[in-house]
């Protein structure tokens, strides 16, 4: 996906952004998902989270939590690879 990614207090946040930003793409059972989304929409904070639908690289749409706000939190750099 491309986005910026930003660290706070140990916890990941995707913010639009120009670079790519790779993840991990969880599928859960269609009896499942709406309880699941409910459920992590609990655990996170809506002051800090928002939920969106994007499109990711490969063409999938998928739910993601973006963050609102970036501020106080660090940049992951972009991994360069040697």
């Amino acid at each position: 996906m491309i986005g910026d990614l930003y660290e706070r207090d140990g916890v990941p946040l995707f913010t639009d952004g120009t670079l790519e930003v790779s993840g991990a793409l969880i599928t859960f059972k269609p009896e499942h998902a709406s309880p699941a989304d409910k459920t992590i929409a609990r655990l996170e904070p809506e002051r800090q989270y928002k939920w969106e639908t994007r499109t990711i690289i490969s063409g999938i749409k998928a739910n993601v939590l973006v963050s609102k706000s970036s501020d106080g939190a660090h940049h992951i750099p972009e991994e360069t690879g040697d």
